[in-house]
């Protein structure tokens, strides 16, 4: 109930009022939206069928303020949550597609993402940003490919005003595929963040300050399969004690084939959305635990160099283009290392703590790039 009044609050200032000049905006995938972050969320399709009954609250809870005001930035309570933007009018494809991707969105913010632990908004809070001004154009599962149209819903929320800030971070989807072979290509990576930075740039109106764009290196989402630490955090999945190890590759007991002899219901469809674990979010990448893994995991770092290496690229390609955009590219999200309380408890997206360190290295490195 307390995160609904927020939304509610939240939009109730968003419409008072066009965007102001401080304004941060942030384009990507999940990790830009809290997605999966909350301490309440696992497999576990009982829990999951009250939350998605709003039997379970999913606010921030006391240990959240106290890191905050501990560690970080003091914030009210509760938080007021961030803008989550609506898909722009130039997405309509056609009514079905509309109605269910509208429908995924809704989904993702009122039950699987957390916003107020997002890094974005724990760096905006701490940056001083009002929260009805740090705008969430990120939607779970996209890629760089829908960075485009990212830059439409953000064009639509500030009436084509230039945000102050502008975070560019594709840093898992892309390299989720069917098959690592299938994941997207370097050169198409920094093909479509340069389409989308060149959009911006021709149709944002900037005003007397300039627009910082960061486009940010992918996390190692390696470390995600291989680090020691994370493969062996303990998680309860399905009614089982397991690792993140057991999760990632498949070693437990799903529910699916239970839930099919109930017929349908709410539990067999949340089963079969997450009954089988993470597996599905990102087969390419838990396919390193799978025979032949050593050759996956090589060829996913090697693309996740090339990601980074043109990013480095763009970013220089970029550097004069408009006077008053201007373009950084923060390398030190590369080197970021996670422990096993980094991890969300579905061992594959980042929990509070990991946003937060996150958060304090993109504020310092922006802290060195604009003294």
């Amino acid at each position: 109930m307390r995160k609904y009044l927020a939304w509610l609050l939240a939009g109730l200032v968003s419409m008072s009022g066009s965007a102001k000049g401080d304004t941060v905006a942030f384009l990507g995938d999940s990790i830009s939206t809290g997605g999966a972050a909350h301490e309440t969320l696992r497999f576990d399709i009982e829990l999951l069928s009250q939350i998605f009954a709003g039997k379970v609250d999913m606010s921030p809870g006391p240990e959240y303020y106290q890191t905050l005001n501990e560690t970080w930035e003091p914030i009210e309570q509760p938080a007021m949550p961030p803008r989550r933007l609506d898909f722009s009018r130039r997405e309509f494809d056609n009514p079905f597609s509309w109605v269910t991707d509208n429908a995924m969105l809704v989904l993702g913010k009122r039950y699987l993402d957390t916003e107020e632990y997002s890094w974005g908004y724990l760096l905006g809070r701490k940056r001083k940003v009002s929260p009805h001004e740090i705008l969430i154009a990120a939607r779970d599962g996209e890629r760089s490919e829908h960075a485009t149209r990212q830059v439409d819903r953000l064009l639509d929320a500030t009436g084509s005003k230039a945000p102050r800030h502008v975070f560019m971070f594709f840093t898992g989807n892309d390299l989720c595929a069917p098959q690592a072979e299938f994941a997207t290509e370097a050169a198409d990576y920094a093909k479509h963040q340069e389409q989308a930075l060149r959009y911006l740039i021709r149709n944002a109106q900037p005003d007397h300050s300039a627009t910082h764009v960061w486009l940010l290196d992918p996390l190692g989402i390696l470390q995600i399969v291989s680090s020691p630490d994370i493969l062996g955090r303990p998680v309860k999945a399905y009614g089982q004690d397991l690792t993140c190890r057991d999760l990632q590759s498949g070693r437990f007991k799903s529910p699916t084939s239970e839930l099919l002899k109930e017929g349908m219901s709410d539990k067999f469809i949340f089963g079969m959305m997450f009954g089988q674990g993470p597996r599905s979010y990102c087969p390419s990448l838990f396919a390193v635990h799978e025979e032949g893994g050593t050759e996956i995991q090589l060829r996913l770092s090697g693309m996740l160099a090339a990601y980074r290496q043109e990013l480095d690229k763009l970013a220089k390609k970029l550097a004069d283009v408009h006077p008053s955009f201007k373009i950084h590219h923060l390398r030190e999200t590369s080197d970021l290392m996670f422990t096993g309380e980094d991890i969300a408890n579905d061992c594959f997206h980042l929990s509070m703590k990991g946003h937060l360190k996150l958060a304090r290295v993109v504020d310092e490195a922006m802290r060195k790039a604009m003294p």
